[in-house]
């Protein structure tokens, strides 16, 4: 808080948290310094889970957090933007199993959808289906073929997508189009800023692969919360990791990177790496997942011809829960989360488990339902 001295900055003592926004955006580049250079970088500490962030000696004030959560924004507007500019980030870090888990997601979060939309309807009802960061589309097209049995209910049925991008967009709504729903809005806006703004209610909110890169998420869930119908539902689903909840996790990762003993050197001096929350054995397994798909895509790039004089940069840290935080994240939000509860408010639906979790023993990945309610 103003006492560190220089020598702390460059990540010898650790000492007490910062609170003061310079001093932290100080730290984060002292930080950042130690995997500077590497293909697999930590990445900043604004990515981190803002509950998260004082374990990494940053302290959330009410002074500063408008500070923080605004570089947050700026940061991944600058990974959208390397994104956009090298197509082969994303497919480096898309490894086949990461792929077959993602299209499992996209499963259940569809028929989550389709159950819920079949339940409610009458007939003649029109619904509003909002995705946030769709990417190419893939989960809206999904529900769209899986509604495709009930052509009326699809004539019906209004779909909203909001990503940074252009091109993905256009790519989106066309693959999109040859469904022929009721109508296709594609908005190239950051979701907060079009959550905030716009007059639409949504009966169903899709977000795939996309809360974790918000170390803000519960102003996000509420903003989505108040733009549902009374029986709206937020169908997620996403990577779950402890990986950015405490530095030993990443300490532990980077060893298995295979770092060099000075820049281990460095993160040791910066943080405490001891006393590490325990963790139940799919969480525990979950995050030895996400270190060895970091170390995997490491190894791949360094071994790789095609990928090692690569300039491109792939970010570990993110703003990662356990289900069972983001679970809590979104009552705190005012959010329906239990399966009874849910499967009461839709009494005809199949709806099933809920959180449903992709791999074995593991907390790596889940689909969430959270329904409005009242």
């Amino acid at each position: 808080m103003g006492s560190e001295d220089s020598g702390d900055r460059l990540g010898r003592q650790p000492k007490q948290t910062h609170t003061d926004f310079e001093e932290i955006h100080a730290f984060d580049k002292a930080f950042r310094a130690i995997t500077s250079g590497l293909p697999v970088r930590t990445g900043s500490l604004f990515r981190v889970g803002s509950e998260s962030l004082h374990l990494w000696r940053v302290e959330v004030t009410k002074e500063n957090r408008s500070q923080i959560k605004w570089k947050a924004d700026e940061i991944n507007r600058k990974d959208f933007e390397e994104i956009e500019n090298d197509a082969t980030i994303e497919s480096i870090e898309a490894t086949t199993f990461i792929t077959l888990v993602r299209n499992s997601m996209v499963r259940n979060m569809v028929h989550f959808a389709t159950e819920v939309l079949k339940s409610v309807d009458d007939g003649k009802k029109e619904f509003h289906v909002c995705e946030l960061a769709p990417g190419f589309g893939q989960t809206s097209v999904s529900l769209a073929v899986s509604l495709l049995g009930n052509a009326n209910l699809l004539r019906r049925t209004h779909f909203h997508l909001i990503d940074y991008s252009r091109d993905k967009l256009a790519r989106a709504e066309e693959r999109l189009d040859g469904y022929k729903p009721a109508s296709i809005d594609a908005i190239a806006m950051k979701d907060d800023d079009y959550l905030a703004t716009t007059g639409h209610t949504f009966d169903i909110v899709l977000s795939r692969g996309h809360f974790h890169r918000k170390p803000f998420l519960k102003d996000t869930l509420e903003a989505i919360r108040s733009k549902l119908t009374g029986k709206g539902v937020l169908i997620s689903s996403d990577w779950h990791s402890s990986l950015p909840n405490h530095p030993s996790f990443v300490y532990e990762l980077l060893e298995r990177m295979g770092l060099d003993g000075a820049r281990l050197r460095l993160f040791k001096g910066m943080f405490d790496i001891t006393n590490a929350p325990e963790l139940s054995p799919e969480e525990q397994h979950g995050m030895e997942e996400h270190q060895e798909y970091w170390a995997e895509v490491y190894r791949e790039i360094l071994a790789s011809p095609s990928t090692s004089g690569r300039k491109s940069k792939h970010y570990l840290l993110g703003a990662h829960d356990t289900t069972e935080k983001r679970v809590q994240k979104l009552e705190e939000a005012e959010f329906i989360v239990d399966p009874a509860k849910i499967r009461m408010a839709f009494p005809t639906s199949k709806l099933g488990r809920n959180p449903i979790k992709m791999m074995t023993d593991s907390d790596r990945a889940s689909v969430i339902m959270a329904m409005k309610g009242k």
